[in-house]
């Protein structure tokens, strides 16, 4: 769905102790912001799906790992760089994806 389609639906409510003029006022001006922003949003999409497959999925990427929080990203930095040292070391022994998928898989079913 295109985020033309979605419909837009007033849901806030007059704010506690505001008289009800005032509210329509306020919800009126919310509602002009959010739809310029949902104009803003439908721009960007329409100049994004004119893209190249390969460009919108190098955006797509990008945008995704906006949304990433740092903290985790380093916590699993230093979860695969803790696994591979252990690797090197002979602690643990590398086992073929799809015998691992096929573990998982068993396991879920059960």
């Amino acid at each position: 769905m295109a985020i033309t389609d979605r419909p837009i639906k007033a849901v806030e409510a007059t704010p506690k102790g505001v008289p009800q003029f005032i509210g329509r006022a306020y919800l009126a001006k919310r509602m002009l912001r959010a739809n310029h922003h949902f104009m803003e949003l439908a721009v960007i999409e329409k100049q994004a799906l004119q893209l190249s497959p390969s460009d919108r999925a190098l955006l797509a990427d990008h945008l995704l790992q906006s949304l990433e929080d740092p903290a985790v990203l380093q916590s699993w930095l230093s979860e695969s760089a803790d696994r591979m040292a252990a690797y090197d070391r002979g602690d643990i022994e590398a086992r073929e994806a799809s015998v691992v998928v096929s573990d998982i898989r068993s396991s879920l079913s059960r």
